[in-house]
C-alpha cells in the first residue's frame, strides 16, 4: 500500500475528506503553534490511527480478481450491488457468480466497499478453482 492512500485513511478517521487535507492541516498548526504542538498532535492522534490500521481491509481486491481473469483470458463477472436504505444512511450489500457459485460481501457504508468486501471473499475461491 501506497503512503498516500495510508494518509488518505488516517484523514478520515480524523474526519478530514483527504490526506492532503490532513497534511495542510498539520502544516497551519505548525506554522501558529510551533513543532512541539505538532509533534503532540502526532504522538497523540495520529500514530495510534496508524498503529490501528490494518491493511488487509484496505486492500483493492476488485483489481485483483479483475486481474486474475484478464490473466486467464476469461470474461470478468459482473458484481451486482443493492442499496438499503435506512434512515441515517445506506447500507450497501454486493454480489458475484463465480462459476455458479454466488458469493455475498459484508454489509457496507458504499458501493465500492461492498464490491470490494465480496471481491475480498471471492479470491481465496478463485485461486483454489484456477489453481494460482
Amino acid at each position: 500500500m501506497e503512503s498516500r492512500q495510508v494518509l488518505d485513511i488516517i484523514s478520515k478517521k480524523c474526519h478530514i475528506d483527504s490526506g492532503e487535507k490532513l497534511e495542510g492541516v498539520i502544516g497551519a498548526i505548525y506554522l501558529e503553534e510551533g513543532f512541539d504542538k505538532v509533534k503532540n498532535i502526532i504522538e497523540k492522534e495520529i500514530i495510534p490511527i496508524y498503529g490501528s490500521i490494518n491493511i488487509e481491509d484496505y486492500e483493492d481486491y476488485v483489481t485483483k480478481v479483475k486481474e486474475i481473469f484478464d490473466k486467464l483470458k476469461i470474461k470478468r463477472p459482473t458484481y451486482k450491488t443493492v442499496e438499503v436504505k435506512s434512515d441515517n444512511r445506506p447500507t450497501f450489500f454486493s454480489t458475484l457468480d463465480i462459476g455458479g457459485q454466488e458469493i455475498t460481501g459484508e454489509p457496507c457504508n458504499s458501493k465500492d466497499d461492498a464490491e470490494n468486501s465480496v471481491a475480498r471473499k471471492a479470491l481465496p475461491i478463485l485461486e483454489k478453482m484456477y489453481e494460482i
